[in-house]
């Protein structure tokens, strides 16, 4: 079974490093979650990379990152809905970046519909030590917030 993937990397092309729970010190997802996973021969719009987006993690709180050296970091979220057709409306959330709303009412489905990829960037800066929580918020009355991958990298020239 193939997990969402995240990676948190100074330099591009770094492998990615596999989905775990967070610890402190360290890296991964906060919170109760459960992984739902697409079958290999599902074709995936909008991207190459088809595996990346045929898992994600559902119902996380959180992904944190510890004790990251200072400077500027590019935040990438990748989303995907895993059915051919999902219903608009059916899952909504909001996700923060240290506190700062990045996406608020996201609903996949609206965005790119079924089985294709939607990929969000944002710039943050860090102190010395710092940490970065990307938060998600499921919104009422809806299934919730899933995530496919999630990208820390350090960028100096930005």
């Amino acid at each position: 079974m193939s997990q969402p993937h995240l990676v948190k990397q100074q330099a591009k092309g770094l492998p990615w490093v596999a989905d775990q729970a967070y610890k402190s010190g360290s890296f991964g997802w906060v919170g109760t979650s459960s992984v739902l996973t697409a079958k290999d021969s599902v074709d995936i719009r909008n991207t190459d990379d088809d595996p990346l987006y045929r898992s994600q993690r559902e119902g996380m709180d959180a992904y944190k990152f510890d004790e990251l050296p200072a400077g500027k970091y590019e935040v990438t979220l990748d989303f995907a809905e895993l059915g051919p057709s999902p219903k608009v409306n059916w899952r909504k959330f909001d996700v923060d970046i240290n506190g700062e709303n990045v996406l608020v009412g996201y609903d996949i489905a609206q965005q790119v519909g079924g089985q294709a990829a939607d990929r969000r960037s944002y710039v943050v800066d860090l102190p010395e030590g710092g940490t970065l929580q990307v938060s998600f918020h499921d919104r009422r009355s809806y299934r919730p917030s899933v995530v496919n991958a999630v990208r820390v990298v350090q960028r100096p020239d930005l």
